[in-house]
């Protein structure tokens, strides 16, 4: 195989880098061996070629010198993700610093909206840097057409330009200025002028009636998918967010009503230097980062790496702002209870050791701050631990622990007097949270079930407030139910209540609590290998991933963001192994199914894991559970066109004929000049098999133009296996060429082979012509060339190539060739 042009192998290490980065974590071994090929590639071919200049072109790149060959599908992919980002290439000058390539892929790794906020490109890559984006080529401007064109309205031209006086000649004169006349051709600048256009009132009146459009008829939205950020792009993320709380801090609120610490509690606050944040720099953001389609585990893990940058007394005055919580960041209050009790460990602690105050002082803190976390058994275990760590015996943290459950036995008693006399909405969320951890974690299953009776009411109310109070308590007893040991009736009872209200409601904030509890007990089960009832419950769940008529339509996203937080790395690496070593009573094809139901999400970590595997049968196993996705993993399956592995590029080629989809034609006509002969059999395969032996002879076609002396011999195979007539100018065009040389003739003679494989119109003249007596400076086709055409003739076997036949056997004085002929005619 020859080497890659070295522009071609920049292409290639640029793509391979921006893949590795996208794929691992920054410090992962296959990035960082990505980026450091990259950065040793680049100043060498800049000391050689000086300044380089890649300008997209939509489907790679070119250069001022022209366009770069080589690499189609890397090179589509790159343009296409320089395109999004309002890149229309980049330039290299000699001497750039190897950060700039570090900054080039960070660019392409961020979501284009995320790019917009931060100024673009240009900002991030100055244009008096070493590395220069170039501006998008402008789109071409399109010719004004009239508003009646435009309305695409049938009018009576009579009638429009009435006021318009008709020509007296109708045929065009010789132009002699601007302006297009009425009748046709060109006139000078004395001709009538048109009338003015008509006002978008007057089309209206004048454009027919529409038909009704019965939107059951259309066909499913496909969702649009967003490129989730990076682990170390969230955490940063996080650490701006959650300093821009602190930025801005008050007092704890005096005690009251609505305070949720009493005098005590609150002078203990004051006294140790705690303050609430202003969470409402919180607001919006997870649907700025995307949140709804990243599993809970990669939140948790993002968010605890950026917190711990932050002091221990810091980290307590973010406790106290949970209750503060913007109501629409479900993801992240999820995120910030499971973290709380890390959290405030570290605050009591850091108060221990900064204050050294009384046990009774201490004990005040920590209530205070229990306040604000739902679990409080997770709390004192987690403070025990901490104090541990700093010295405390086992007797003294026994004591401070029961120093703070008689602290909150007081707040219990009242809760459990008001559950009796009050409903549930009526009273704080968070303290009924914490009492149903405390339920759960005593195992008091009466108690439990007595809650959630009351909370089945709620849900009930056609007061929306009332059901997001309810679905908010049973969304957080539904975390509090893993490895409880109580019965299992109890999670059916959750997950029935949160199934039924998510598909009849109409209020998001619902909806979502509803999304989180579903989402919690289905991985509990995808842990606990229940594949049978994980299918059934997320075929019920896919029947609402599309729109229907009447429906909200903000529920199928909501949806959509469900699944592909199922699709957790996690979830995924569990069902494939189970791909890997099915069972009976987990065959592969129930695993499959399940990984169908979840999406392109899944699809995408099925494609990640397809590319990073290296034994053929565990491939083979990924790719079937690709194959049951169908067109959904049209996406991926492009993507992992333009791998460095051969073997993955032809299970993506397999994977795209089987899928059916001619809107990847494209991608696979460019696979079609691919270096590897695999990959481009394989291509042209799947051409046929999608858009039929037309559309891959013409691919074929147009690589053989401007491929090498074994690409068109190979590609020349290609096309007599078609036997479709669209091959024939391209196998004329090579038969054609009569240079000199055993190359020349090597090509002239595979071509002849090849027009014997395509029985169309038209094939046979050509072979005839080669029989003919040349003029003075050229004399008659060597006999090789004679003997092939004639046995091309005989494998025809149609009409026209037995005339041919006939006509060549007057002219041909070779016997050899004349027997042959005379043979395959009378056979």
């Amino acid at each position: 195989m020859p080497a890659p042009q070295p522009l071609t192998r920049l292409i290639e290490l640029l793509h391979q880098a921006y893949r590795a980065q996208l794929v691992h974590a920054p410090d992962h071994p296959d990035a960082l061996a990505a980026l450091a090929a990259l950065e040793a590639y680049v100043p060498g071919l800049l000391e050689t070629l000086g300044a380089i200049e890649l300008r997209s072109t939509g489907v790679g790149f070119a250069t001022p010198g022209g366009p770069v060959t080589g690499a189609p599908n890397a090179a589509m992919a790159l343009a296409r993700e320089m395109e999004a980002r309002g890149m229309g290439g980049v330039a290299f000058l000699p001497g750039l610093d190897p950060e700039e390539l570090r900054t080039l892929i960070f660019i392409l790794q961020l979501r284009p909206q995320r790019l917009e906020e931060m100024g673009g490109a240009s900002l991030l890559l100055p244009d008096d840097g070493l590395l220069r984006p170039l501006p998008p080529a402008p789109p071409p401007q399109p010719r004004p057409a009239s508003p009646l064109r435009e309305a695409d309205v049938e009018l009576d031209w009579n009638k429009v330009f009435t006021d318009a006086p008709r020509p007296a000649d109708p045929d065009p004169v010789p132009w002699a200025g601007p302006g297009p006349t009425v009748g046709g051709g060109f006139r000078d600048a004395e001709a009538p002028a048109l009338p003015e256009p008509l006002t978008p009132e007057e089309l209206r009146r004048a454009a027919p009636p529409q038909p009704a459009v019965d939107e059951a008829s259309l066909p499913p939205i496909e969702p649009i998918e967003v490129a989730a950020l990076s682990p170390a792009a969230l955490r940063e993320e996080f650490s701006a967010l959650f300093r821009a709380a602190l930025a801005t801090r008050s007092s704890p609120d005096k005690a009251g009503p609505r305070s949720p610490w009493g005098v005590d509690q609150r002078e203990a606050l004051v006294r140790f230097g705690f303050r609430v944040p202003d969470f409402g720099a919180l607001e919006g953001a997870g649907a700025r980062l995307s949140l709804d389609t990243v599993d809970a585990g990669a939140v948790r893990d993002a968010l605890r790496r950026a917190l711990s940058d932050f002091p221990a007394g810091e980290q307590g005055d973010l406790v106290l702002g949970f209750p503060g919580l913007p109501e629409g960041e479900f993801v992240l209050r999820r995120a910030l209870d499971f973290l709380g009790p890390e959290m405030l460990a570290q605050a009591v602690a850091h108060v221990h050791t900064a204050h050294a105050p009384s046990m009774f002082d201490l004990a005040l803190l920590a209530v205070a701050l229990l306040q604000c976390v739902p679990d409080r058994e997770l709390c004192l275990e987690a403070v025990r631990g901490r104090l541990q760590f700093e010295g405390w015996g086992m007797q003294e943290v026994e004591e401070f622990k029961e120093a703070i459950q008689w602290e909150c036995q007081g707040t219990d008693t009242k809760l459990h007097m008001s559950l009796e006399r009050r409903a549930i909405h009526k009273l704080d969320p968070h303290l009924v949270k914490t009492l149903g951890r405390q339920l759960i974690r005593g195992r008091r299953v009466d108690d439990i079930r007595s809650m959630l009776a009351q909370l089945e009411k709620e849900l009930a109310s056609p007061q929306a407030g009332v059901r997001r109070h309810g679905m908010e308590i049973l969304a957080h007893l539904a975390e509090g139910l893993a490895d409880a040991g109580l019965p299992q009736d109890l999670e059916n009872r959750i997950l029935a209540a949160a199934r039924d209200r998510l598909t009849a409601e109409n209020d998001p904030p619902v909806a979502q609590w509803c999304a989180q509890t579903l989402e919690t007990i289905l991985d509990r089960w995808i842990v606990y290998g229940l594949f049978s009832a994980v299918h059934l419950e997320l075929s019920g769940l896919g029947d609402l991933a599309y729109p229907l008529v009447g429906a909200a339509s903000w529920k199928p996203q909501l949806i959509r963001d469900l699944l592909a937080r199922l699709a957790s790395p996690r979830n995924i690496g569990r069902l494939v192994d189970l791909l890997h070593h099915p069972s009976p009573v987990n065959p592969a094809d129930r695993v499959q199914a399940v990984l169908a139901l979840m999406g392109l999400p899944a699809a995408a970590h099925l494609a990640r894991a397809l590319e990073e595997e290296g034994i053929g049968a565990n491939r083979t196993a990924l790719a079937a559970a690709l194959a049951a996705f169908g067109r959904r993993a049209l996406p991926v399956l492009l993507d992992l066109l333009s791998s460095p592995r051969v073997e993955v590029v032809l299970e993506a080629v397999d994977l795209l004929a089987r899928a059916g989809d001619p809107s990847a034609t494209p991608e696979l006509t460019a696979a079609v000049a691919h270096p590897d002969g695999r990959i481009r059999r394989a291509a042209v395969a799947a051409l046929a098999h999608l858009g039929g032996a037309e559309a891959a002879a013409q691919a074929l076609a147009a690589a053989l133009a401007q491929g090498d002396a074994e690409l068109r011999l190979e590609g020349l195979d290609l096309l007599g296996g078609l036997g479709d007539a669209a091959a024939l100018p391209a196998v004329l065009a090579i038969l054609a060429e009569a240079g000199p040389g055993e190359e020349a003739q090597r090509l002239r003679l595979r071509a002849i082979e090849t027009l014997g494989r395509i029985p169309a119109p038209g094939a046979a003249r050509p072979l005839l012509d080669l029989f003919q007596k040349k003029g003075l400076f050229r004399g008659r086709e060597p006999l090789d060339l004679r003997l092939a055409a004639a046995r091309a003739l005989a494998a025809q076997n149609t009409t026209e190539a037995r005339e041919c036949m006939a006509l060549a056997l007057e002219q041909e004085n070779a016997e050899p060739v004349k027997a042959l002929l005379r043979q395959s005619l009378v056979r």
